[in-house]
């Protein structure tokens, strides 16, 4: 069985959070950039059928 690694109190402690949040911001970005590109899409098919 595999166990989490200690991590030591201090600096470590702030740089293994501060890329937490960093990849956690990342991650929520790339969400919403996937979202705005699905209503483009949305808007140029929609677009696109007003023009047929």
């Amino acid at each position: 069985m595999k166990t989490r690694p200690t991590l030591s109190p201090g600096r470590d402690n702030e740089t293994t959070q501060q890329t937490v949040e960093l990849l956690a911001a990342a991650s929520a970005a790339a969400a919403e950039d996937g979202i705005w590109l699905d209503v483009i899409r949305k808007m140029d098919e929609v677009y696109n059928d007003l023009l047929h």
